[in-house]
C-alpha cells in the first residue's frame, strides 16, 4: 500500500527532472542527452526556462569577470559572446527573422514565407547588429554590476516568452513547425515560470543590489513590453512562432538592460 504513493511519486519527480532536461535542449546546446523525450516532458519544458536562463546568463557573468583585465568593453563582448554560443544563437536568430518577416512583409503569407526562408535580409541584420551593440554597451556601462545584470536579464527574460505561449495561439504551419512539441505552455507553465523569475528578481533586489527604480522599471516594463509585441504578432500572424519567442527574449534583455543601466 505505501510503495504505490511512493512510486507515484518517484514518477512525478522523473517527469519534472527530465523536463528540464528539455528544456535545456530547447533552448541551449548544452548536451544533456537523454533522448527520445516524450510529449509530456516537452510540454513541461517552459516552466523551467528561467533556470535555462540562469545558467546562460551565469556563464556570462563569469566569462566577464575573467576577461575584465580587457576592459569593460571587451568583458562585455565575450559575455555576449558565449551566451550566444550557450544557446547557438537560437534567439539571435529569432530576432533577425522576425525583423525581416515583420518589416517586409505586408500579408500573413508573405510574413510566413519569409520566416521559412534561412537567408537573412537587410532588416534582420541591421537589427541583429542594433541590438547586439545596445546589449554590449549596456553591459559595458555597469562595471562591477555587470555579472549581476547579466544573470538577471537573461533569467528574467526567459519569462516573457512563456507568457507569450501562454496566451496566443501557436501559428506555425505544421510543414515548418519546430516548437510544436512544447507550444502546449498553460497556466501552470506559466505560474511557474513567473514565480521562478519573481524570486530571482527579489533575490537581485535584497542582495544584488538593484535600486526601488529599477525593480519598478522591470516590473512594470517587461510586461509592457510583452503586452505590445503580443498584440503586433496577433495582428501581423495570429499568434506567436518560434523565431517570435527569439525575439521577445532580445527585446526584454535590451529593456532589463536599459533598466539596470539608467542612472
Amino acid at each position: 500500500m505505501r510503495a504505490r504513493p511512493l512510486s507515484r511519486i518517484w514518477a512525478a519527480m522523473r517527469v519534472q527532472r527530465r523536463s528540464l532536461a528539455a528544456s535545456f535542449l530547447t533552448l541551449s546546446r548544452v548536451p544533456l542527452g537523454g533522448f527520445p523525450y516524450q510529449p509530456e516532458e516537452y510540454r513541461a519544458a517552459s516552466r523551467y526556462f528561467p533556470l535555462v536562463g540562469s545558467v546562460v546568463g551565469g556563464a556570462g557573468a563569469l566569462a566577464f569577470q575573467v576577461s575584465l583585465p580587457l576592459g569593460e568593453v571587451g568583458a562585455a563582448l565575450i559575455s555576449v559572446a558565449v551566451m550566444t554560443l550557450c544557446t547557438g544563437g537560437l534567439h539571435e536568430d529569432g530576432l533577425a527573422d522576425t525583423a525581416d518577416a515583420l518589416f517586409g512583409s505586408f500579408d500573413r503569407d508573405k510574413l510566413f514565407s519569409i520566416l521559412k526562408d534561412s537567408r537573412l535580409g537587410s532588416f534582420g541584420v541591421l537589427t541583429l547588429v542594433l541590438v547586439l551593440g545596445f546589449r554590449v554597451t549596456m553591459i559595458a556601462s555597469l562595471d562591477a554590476r555587470a555579472p549581476t545584470a547579466l544573470l538577471l536579464s537573461a533569467t528574467l527574460t526567459r519569462v516573457a516568452p512563456v507568457w507569450l505561449m501562454s496566451f496566443l495561439p501557436y501559428v506555425t504551419p505544421r510543414t515548418n513547425a519546430k516548437s510544436s512539441v512544447v507550444a502546449a505552455a498553460g497556466p501552470l507553465e506559466n505560474a511557474i515560470a513567473t514565480g521562478l523569475g519573481v524570486l530571482v528578481l527579489g533575490a537581485g533586489w535584497r542582495w544584488g543590489g538593484i535600486s526601488v527604480h529599477e525593480l519598478l522599471c522591470i516590473c512594470l516594463g517587461l510586461p509592457g513590453l510583452s503586452l505590445f509585441l503580443a498584440w503586433r504578432f496577433r495582428v501581423r500572424a495570429g499568434g506567436w512562432t518560434g523565431d517570435f519567442l527569439g525575439a521577445t527574449q532580445q527585446c526584454a534583455e535590451c529593456l532589463v538592460l536599459a533598466a539596470l543601466s539608467w542612472p
